[in-house]
């Protein structure tokens, strides 16, 4: 299975790289999860190895892979920045990198800009959701902090609104996020 998913991520690779994407989401909640006899040094190393082959051609086609911490209620692997920054460290592969999701720093016990200035070295792309699973500036998130430490650590890359709630349609939730992060920058 993890070589099959090697193949399959290396093939990701090579399709953002081709449409001209830079940058490549590692999420998956429940594709990432593992089971109780298992432990996380374990999955860990297979993580790692499943990795060797799509970064070595991420590396190749300029594209980022970017681990996605989740909240503790999508998955067991990977539930904070801190400890995607450690398994970041520790593969040490340039084209490994961080992406923060607010909706999943809601479940980190630090603030948000905390965990911001704390990640930037490894920083590469960044979702703005709101804890409801909407847009920014939906629910009771404050934004303001979050972009001014984005802005305060240099940040230079994309703000992507995730959602996870159509309702409103794809036209107004845009024009509502865009409208309502702008104000912070």
């Amino acid at each position: 299975m993890r070589e099959k998913t090697s193949r399959y991520l290396s093939a990701l690779v090579d399709f953002t790289a081709d449409i001209g994407g830079a940058v490549m989401v590692l999420g998956s909640p429940k594709q990432r999860s593992f089971p109780p006899e298992c432990n996380v040094a374990m999955v860990e190393r297979w993580f790692s190895e499943a990795l060797s082959e799509p970064l070595s051609l991420a590396a190749r086609r300029g594209v980022m892979l970017c681990i996605e911490p989740l909240s503790k209620a999508e998955t067991n692997f990977i539930t904070t920045a801190e400890e995607a920054c450690a398994l970041i460290t520790r593969i040490a592969h340039p084209n490994l990198r961080l992406i923060l999701d607010v909706k999943a720093m809601c479940d980190e016990p630090r603030p948000i800009p905390d965990i911001i200035h704390a990640s930037r070295r490894y920083l590469s792309h960044v979702h703005a959701n709101d804890e409801n699973r909407r847009g920014p500036g939906s629910g009771r998130v404050d934004f303001g902090p979050i972009m001014q430490a984005l802005l305060d650590v240099g940040y230079q890359g994309y703000v992507s609104v995730e959602v996870f709630a159509f309702d409103e349609g794809p036209e107004t939730i845009a024009r509502n996020a865009i409208r309502y992060l702008q104000q912070f920058v």
